[in-house]
This record gives C-alpha cells, sequence and structure tokens, in this order.
C-alpha cells in the first residue's frame, strides 16, 4: 500500500501534533504514559531501521527466492511450449526484491506512526475529557447549597 504524498504529510502532521500535545499535559499521569509511549515508539523505530540496514542484503536474496518461486510455479495456460519465451530476466528480478523490501520495510514503520498515533490520541483525549470534567461537582455543589433567596439567587456568584 503506498501512500499518496498527501496522505504521507498528513499522517506526518498528526503524528508530529499530538507529540506537541502530549508534551503539553497537565497531569503526571498522563504526561508518563506520553513520554513512555513515545520512547517506546522511538525505540521501536531505531530498532526496525539498525534491522533494515543490517538485514537488507539477506532480505533482498530470500524476496528474490519467493518472486522466483512464485514466477517458477506451474500456470494452467493452454499454450504450446514453443510460442512462449522465457521472461526470465534477473536485474527485473532483483530490483523488484529491491522494491518489495523498501515497501515492506516502510509498511512496518507506517504501522509504528499509526499505533503511536492512535495511543497518542486517545491519552490526550483522556487527559482532556478529565480536565474538562474536574470542578463540574463543585459547581454543581455550589448551585445547590446556595442559600440566597429571590432575586439574588438568579444572579451568578462570583468565584475569587
Amino acid at each position: 500500500m503506498a501512500l499518496s504524498l498527501a496522505e504521507h504529510l498528513r499522517r506526518s502532521f498528526d503524528l508530529a501534533t499530538l507529540k506537541r500535545q502530549a508534551r503539553t499535559l497537565k497531569t503526571a499521569r498522563h504526561w508518563q504514559q506520553a513520554n513512555h509511549l513515545m520512547l517506546r515508539c522511538d525505540a521501536l523505530r531505531t530498532t526496525e531501521l539498525k534491522l533494515y540496514r543490517q538485514r537488507y542484503d539477506t532480505r533482498v536474496e530470500i524476496e528474490c527466492r519467493r518472486l522466483l518461486h512464485d514466477s517458477a510455479s506451474t500456470r494452467r495456460e493452454l499454450k504450446p511450449n514453443w510460442i512462449g519465451q522465457d521472461r526470465f530476466n534477473a536485474a527485473d528480478l532483483l530490483r523488484q526484491a529491491r522494491r518489495n523490501v523498501l515497501t515492506h520495510h516502510e509498511n512496518r514503520l507506517g504501522r509504528l506512526d499509526a499505533l503511536e498515533t492512535r495511543e497518542l490520541r486517545r491519552i490526550v483525549w483522556k487527559a482532556a475529557r478529565e480536565n474538562q470534567i474536574e470542578g463540574t461537582a463543585q459547581d454543581a455543589f455550589t448551585r445547590a447549597v446556595d442559600r440566597r433567596m429571590g432575586m439574588d439567587r438568579r444572579q451568578q456568584r462570583r468565584r475569587s
């Protein structure tokens, strides 16, 4: 699944925005969860890049074998053998294997970014919801125990 440039930029911007929002969380628990998630995802991303560089040749070789096996499998075509030509080209096979290895690597990084985005969105949303709820019970209690009478009660009390 190749992403368009606009989709790739949108996802990158969403992740950067969520990281920025996560750095401004008020409670220590939310900040710790977001920081732990970002550090874990950065470590996984670093590990993936390191393994990609270290095992690139092996992955390309395995992908070449897979592509060769897939292309060499018998097909149920009703063509005489003497009509067709052998379309095997080692350079094309190697190029396709390299392309597949790079695509798989980008997909793994994309899934990691999607996971980080989803979890950060959950943490930021939860923190915003908890911050919004904070103080509503106190306001309701203040309104319930208001002992003023008549017109005075209809006017809002100012918090100091």
